[in-house]
Formats: C-alpha cells, structure tokens, sequence
C-alpha cells in the first residue's frame, strides 16, 4: 500500500500554547506533541493535484498505548468513556486526530478526519484441491484456505487529503482525546502542482447529467458487485465452492478471491468500461459487523479495499461507491442467512450472528435501527472511517448511502417489503436525510456525488430527494415489458399504477413535470411532487443503479441486456448500471462503444431531453404523447411492430442522437427457454426479420421545419456512417433497412439540421 521510499519530515516543537481557529472543534491548551511522517508521494516538493499525500501522525506513548490496549483486548463494543486506561480511536467522541490544510495564497482551509489502520500480510494454500470432506469445500475446511497475518507498521493513525489546487499548502494535524488532551503538530508546508487529474464528478449545471472536467460523464456500465467467489471471476475455485459461495457463509473471505475480484477490475477495463458499482457487503469488504464502534476485526478488509481503490486508480476506472447492502437488515433474503438480521440459533441455516447493532442497542425489528439515536450516532462513525479512509479518491464517481432502503421490513411483512415502507415511509426518509446531511458535513461528502436507493418505486410524498444533501436520484428499476423497450424507457400513460398495470418511462413518470398529469394518474415522480394543491419541483440526474430486463435468464447472448444498456444511455437517465454484463462478458465491450458515440455530445451543456419529453420554455421536461408514440412502445390497434426507437433533443429541437433496435432479435425469437412456452407480448416475437424503417413508421420529433441529414451507425463501430440521407419536415421519418444479423441488430443515429 506505501510507497517503498519514506519522507521522513520530523517536526520540531516550536511553542507549548496556542489558539486554535474556530469550528476545528479543539479548544483549551495544546500541546506539539504531534509528529508526522509523509508516507507518500515520494516527491514531497510537487504533489500532483488531487493525488494521495498520505501523512502517518505519531502521538505520545501514553496515548498510543491506550489506543492498543483497546484493539488488542476489547472484542465486543464496550462504553469505554469513563476507562482511563483505554482510547477506542474509531469515535471521534473519545479520539479525534485530524489535519487542517491551508492554501498559503487563498486561505482556503480544509479538514479531513484521520482513521486507524494497521497492516496485514495475506497467506493462501495452492494448488487448490478438493476438501478432504467432501469434493466441495464445507466451511470449516474453506477457512484454512487462507487469510491474513498482522504486521508491524509505524503508520497507525492516517491521514490523506488530495489536495484540489495547486500552490503552496500549509497543514497542521490534531489530536483531541476523552480525557482533555489536546495534541497538535508544527505547520507542514507542500507544494502541489497542476496534473492531468479532472477533479470530481459532479452534477452538470443543467441539473440532468453528471460532468467530470468539462465534459459529460455518462454513468452507465456494470454492477461487479463486491469480492466474492463465482463462475464469472473464478470458474475453478467456484467448482470447489457450490452453490455456497462466500455470501452464504459465516466466515469471511480467504486472500484469493480479492485476487480475482482485482483481475475481473482488469478485464473489465480492457474492455473499454469507464466506470462500474461496487456495494459493500459484510463477508468481503464490509468494516463493521461484530463489533459496533470497533473495527479491528476487519481491518484486513478495509486494507483489501485500499488495493481495489488503488487498482480502479491505476485503471482510470469510476467506481460508484455504495456504501452498505440492504440485506443485512433483512431475512433470508435471496437465501443468504449468514450476513443478515437474524440470530435466533433454532433458525434453519442460520449459523452467524445478526448485525452487532441488533444486540448492541436492544433492537427487535430493522425499523428499530433506523430510529434508534444511539444507534444512528455509531452509524455516523462508520459513514466517517469509509469518508477518511477512502473520500479522498477522484476514482469514486458517486456515494450511495443504502442500497435499497425501500426493501427493509419487519419480519411479519415477509417479502411484501413495498407495502411495509409506504406504511412507514417518514422513519425511512429521517434516516435517509440524516445520513445525508452528516456526510454533506465531510469534506469527502462535500466534493463526491451523493444519493440513496430505492427499490422500485418511492411513494409520490416521498421528498426525500428534495433535500439539499442528495444531489442525485436513484433507485434500481428492472423492465419486465422486454422487448419493448421504448415503453420502459419512455412509456405510455394508459395506466395509474395502483392496482392495474404498472407505469414506466422516464418521460412520462420519473422525470415528468406536469403535476396534474401526476396528481390525475396518481403515480411516482421523481421531479414533481403533489403536495395537496400545490406542487414542488425537484430537478436533479436521475438514475437506475440497477437494471436490467427481467428475461434475462434465457437471454444466453446478452442479446436484451445489450439493447437495455444502449436505449438507458438515450432515455434521459444520468446513469443505469447492469447486473447482467458479469453474466455475460462479452457484452463489456459495448460500454466502450457506448461512451466512445457519446463523447463528441456536450449533454451536460444545455437542456438535452428524451425524445418523449417536451421542453418548456421555463426549462422543465413534460411527457409528450404524440412524440412517444411515434417510437414504438405499444402496438396501436393489435399491429405488431418489429422495431423501437430511443432518442435525445438537443434544446434547440435541431439536434437528435439516439438508437433503433430490431425487436424481433430477441431472446423469444434466439433461443428455446421456457419464456416460449409464456405468453408472449405480442404474435410475431419470436419470429426473427429483418426490419425495413420504412415501414414502421418511426419518426423524430423536431421544433422547427427545415432540411435534415441523418446518419446512421453500426453500434460496433460508432465512428462509420453506414447509411445516410437527407430529408425535410418537422417530423423526421426514419429511413432504413435494420440488418438481422449478430452485430448490427443495434443501429446508432444522429440527425441534424442543415
């Protein structure tokens, strides 16, 4: 993790009382007992902007050896406040270390908290070979495979900062401690020099789309979910392992499998993925789980998350960073029993105790976490180690809070989770908002995207999104209407989605702004809000942190994911993540072409919006029947259509860029799963044409008339028109002949107006 060479800058002491600024939060005397080593960069004289300048803080022996005496016998939490004898160095509350950073020629100053660490050295037995048990590794057996051995390092209290300026910076590190002492170093001066680093992605001006530098960040690629042994990552280990991997057992994750997980990093990028979501999850990469308040235990975990961090660095690779699943406040969920809320031992296949919070605190039911004050306070201290240790990458795009708050329930509720959140819906939005607002208090939380995670649908009171600390909208949306996927991504509004059919479509109900529409048809919006008479607007990027379409289980060529993946980037989402590209690899490298189209189009500038949206002279998005129906989504009148279509207006109206796909290329006409033997959308579906646009009447909508010139482009080579033509009017008829075949069933278009 540390560079080879060492700086070692040992600071003087040059007086023994100072003032301390305000809102450091140290008062009272201070002492320059605080000494520093520069871990990295080797080159202390020009820190790259917005790289790693990692700082080892050393404190007098009394201190440091009450901090040991806490990690090396305290297993469970314990209210240490009143033990003179001990310093958990996890709670700020009892020991807070951290550095103040100035810039010399602005003054603008920045505090980062500091976090303890300790260094491990991994072991693994090879050559792999079956359990002397049984021909798969039984638990037991999987627990002598590996695992790591403590090490002696000099850096236990870290501090890192990216420093997001050039010029000379001057910092100064603190020590506040449970019993009065208040420690603190000599200035430190640096000088930091421009790089090519393009900062943080941030939310673009017009509130739609994300930006990295000043250009559009499209946040869409795959879920490579987190550590963990499957056929995808490792095909020999997972043979050893059965269907039991690492989720479902009681025991962490042995060296190897972060090993594979940094190797699929790797393939990922080769492929040509710019970014990626990775979830933290308690068996692999997860810091809290016995122990509330303590994190010794898994230390060797946040280490291996320090090499994937570092890896997705090397590879130029964005990870959106989602903080904690949602399983572990549920039930058995999707049978894993190991690293969830139960922890009655007459519980079939339960074989490990719930979450540390349950016991540590009382808790009965996982609503009681969410409310509990204690409880939330030691959640905050967790949320601030990820922060220190980690918030200071560029390499993480976006930080979600939960995954999928909405799909926690009590355990009478069953799998009626849905039902048991709208019930309750104000506890989960509290919550939601203070973990929010605390993280917006970070420095870290300050210059990353933030956002939460739904499960389907929030409720239409739901505003929780409107708070300030959110700065994106997300939720994880799956398609069940494949292969009409114009209706999933734009959709129509024949429907109310109470008790009937359920609504979809970014333009007609998530980003749509017509509150009457949405009172009328009572339905979920993202972007407006029915608040009894009046109406409140929130404009911000939405995204589907999962999707995919549902079928995806007979959909051996990734042929319906492929075309998910192409007409989310067109639908006017900021971001939609997949889980089926780790399915299905060779679809990777559509991401590649994906991002290589999309880069010559400045989305973050202007009001891009979805072809089935109008644009409102005050700026808002409103759902646009005529348009939308022009692509597809429904068959009118029971005529069967082979082709659909996705697509962006430029603000102007002059300007469109989207996709048309071939229908009928679908895992109904590809492939002999059972999904033949369902009820199928549509007759004709599984019967594999070649698409004529002529014929289907698709068409863009424009703002003015005028002559235009389409081209079209195979989505394997986004850069090489294969057809083109010129045409006039104010709807834009597409005109072309889809090829059936394997790599162009995806067609590419853009129009303009000469």
């Amino acid at each position: 993790m540390n560079k080879s060479l060492w700086i070692f800058l040992l600071i003087n002491a040059f007086a023994t009382m100072a003032q301390i600024r305000p809102n450091t939060g140290v008062t009272g005397v201070v002492l320059d007992n605080v000494k520093v080593t520069v871990v990295e960069p080797t080159d202390f004289s020009a820190i790259p902007c917005f790289s790693k300048a990692e700082f080892s803080l050393h404190f007098p022996k009394e201190i440091e050896d009450k901090v040991s005496q806490f990690v090396t016998i305290t297993s469970q939490r314990e209210e240490t406040a009143n033990q003179s004898d001990v310093l958990n160095p996890y709670l700020e509350w009892e020991m807070r270390f951290y550095g103040e950073f100035e810039h010399v020629a602005t003054g603008t100053k920045i505090v980062i908290d500091g976090f303890y660490n300790a260094e491990f050295k991994s072991w693994m037995k090879n050559p792999l070979k079956p359990g002397p048990k049984n021909d798969l590794y039984l638990d037991d057996e999987y627990k002598k495979l590996g695992g790591w051995v403590e090490m002696p390092t000099q850096n236990q209290y870290l501090v890192r900062f990216a420093p997001p300026e050039s010029g000379v910076w001057r910092a100064v590190f603190y020590l506040v401690t449970k019993d009065g002492v208040t420690e603190k170093s000599a200035p430190l001066e640096f000088n930091v020099v421009p790089s090519n680093d393009l900062g943080y992605v941030r939310v673009a001006e017009n509130q739609r789309y994300l930006e990295l530098g000043n250009t559009f960040f499209p946040a869409i690629g795959p879920n490579i979910k987190w550590p963990e042994t499957n056929p995808y990552m490792d095909p020999e280990f997972a043979q050893l392992m059965g269907p039991a991997s690492e989720n479902y057992r009681p025991n962490f994750s042995v060296p190897r499998v972060y090993e594979k997980y940094i190797e699929y990093m790797t393939k990922v990028s080769i492929n040509g993925v710019k970014t990626a979501r990775i979830i933290q999850f308690p068996a692999s990469n997860e810091i809290e789980w016995e122990n509330v308040g303590n994190y010794t235990s898994r230390l060797h975990q946040a280490q291996e998350m320090d090499r994937i961090l570092e890896h997705a660095e090397e590879l130029g690779l964005y990870l959106q960073w989602n903080m904690a699943i949602h399983l572990t406040f549920k039930f058995n969920a999707y049978g894993v029993n190991q690293w969830d809320w139960i922890d009655d031992p007459n519980t079939a296949d339960d074989g490990i105790n719930a979450f540390g919070y349950k016991a540590a605190f009382g808790l009965v039911e996982p609503l009681d976490f969410l409310k509990n004050a204690e409880a939330k306070k030691y959640y905050k201290q967790r949320i601030r180690y990820i922060l220190a240790r980690w918030g200071y990458s560029t390499r993480i795009s976006v930080f979600e809070i939960l995954s999928e708050i909405s799909n926690i329930s009590n355990i009478n509720y069953g799998n009626e989770s849905d039902k048991f959140y709208e019930s309750n819906w104000p506890v989960y939005r509290e919550w939601m908002i203070e973990m929010a607002s605390y993280i917006k208090s970070q420095y870290y939380g300050q210059v990353h995207v933030l956002t939460g995670s739904y499960s389907g649908d929030k409720v239409l009171e739901d505003s929780t999104y409107e708070d300030p600390s959110f700065d994106l909208m997300s939720f994880n949306n799956y398609d069940i209407s494949a292969p009409n996927f114009a209706t999933f991504f734009a959709g129509s509004n024949t429907s109310n989605g109470k008790g009937g059919p359920r609504v979809y479509g970014v333009s007609n109900v998530y980003l749509n702004e017509d509150c009457s529409f949405i009172q009328e048809k009572n339905i979920n919006s993202y972007s407006c809000r029915s608040a009894g008479e009046s109406c409140v607007h929130n404009v911000k990027p939405l995204m589907y942190a999962e999707t995919d379409p549902m079928q995806t289980i007979c959909d051996t060529n990734g042929t319906e994911v492929r075309r998910a993946i192409w007409q989310s980037a067109f639908s006017g989402l900021a971001g939609a993540m997949s889980w089926e590209a780790q399915r299905t690899p060779k679809i990777l490298v559509d991401y590649a072409f994906l991002h290589q189209f999309l880069s010559t189009y400045p989305l973050q500038k202007g009001n891009w919006h979805p072809g089935a949206s109008q644009l409102n002279s005050d700026g808002s998005w409103t759902y646009d029947a005529s348009a939308y129906n022009a692509m597809d989504g429904e068959p009118s009148a029971g005529a069967f259509k082979n082709a659909d279509l996705i697509y962006l207006r430029s603000m102007t109206g002059d300007t469109a860029i989207g996709v048309v796909t071939n229908k009928t290329y679908s895992i109904y006409s590809l492939t002999d799963c059972f999904e033949k033997e369902l009820n199928l959308p549509n007759p004709g579906y599984d019967q594999l044409k070649t698409v004529d646009l002529r014929k289907e009447g698709l068409k863009i909508k424009t703002v003015n008339r005028g002559k235009y010139l389409v081209r079209f482009y195979a989505s394997t080579d986004p850069t090489k028109v294969i057809h083109a033509y010129t045409t006039r009017g104010k709807w834009i008829r597409l005109d072309y002949q889809l090829p059936a075949t394997n790599k162009d069933f995806i067609v590419l278009f853009t129009m303009e107006r000469l």
